[in-house]
């Protein structure tokens, strides 16, 4: 069973760009130590301990919403809920490698006033640092492919997904340098 286990982190990790995490039984989740998993730019690497579990950055100005999603994604994933841009890069400034731990940035486009950024202006400053997925989460209409200088990877309903459904639009979106 163990090898069965591999087999399948392995698969998650190719089609995922993140394996997810680990069953607590498992070997690989047991054994002390440090786990080197690439990132999605393919270039850079980090490690975390123990267990494996995917991190997610959700930014939306509605509290309600960020609950929502953190009921969503339930247990298995570390969800980090910010009101606005700012206090992301704070975090961003406070914790090292903490954009870099990121599977994907999910922002509102909308953010309360007087806060300096939109979803648009947010996430070009984010690629500057983050190969991962941004994804807006907008019931408005908008056509990537007129916006081509935008930093956003694919629009999706501002209805909360869990985490098997947030997965498959992280595969689709797999940028190609």
């Amino acid at each position: 069973m163990p090898v069965l286990e591999w087999a399948l982190y392995f698969v998650r990790l190719c089609t995922t760009g993140f394996p997810g995490p680990l069953a607590s039984s498992s070997p690989l989740a047991t054994v002390k130590g440090m786990y080197q998993i690439i990132n999605r730019s393919g270039k850079e690497w980090h490690m975390q301990g123990e267990l494996l579990n995917p991190e997610v950055a959700i930014l939306d100005d509605m509290s309600l919403t960020l609950r929502a999603w953190k009921r969503k994604l339930g247990v298995t994933v570390i969800v980090h809920v910010f009101l606005d841009p700012a206090d992301f890069w704070k975090k961003s400034v406070s914790e090292a490698g903490f954009i870099a731990r990121l599977a994907c940035v999910v922002t509102d486009f909308y953010f309360a006033d007087g806060s300096e950024y939109d979803g648009m202006s947010f996430s070009e400053e984010l690629r500057l640092q983050y190969a991962g997925p941004i994804l807006l989460s907008s019931d408005g209409e908008f056509d990537l492919q007129k916006k081509k200088n935008w930093q956003i990877d694919k629009v999706i309903s501002k209805d909360p997904v869990d985490w098997s459904d947030l997965q498959k639009i992280i595969a689709e979106t797999v940028r190609t340098a």
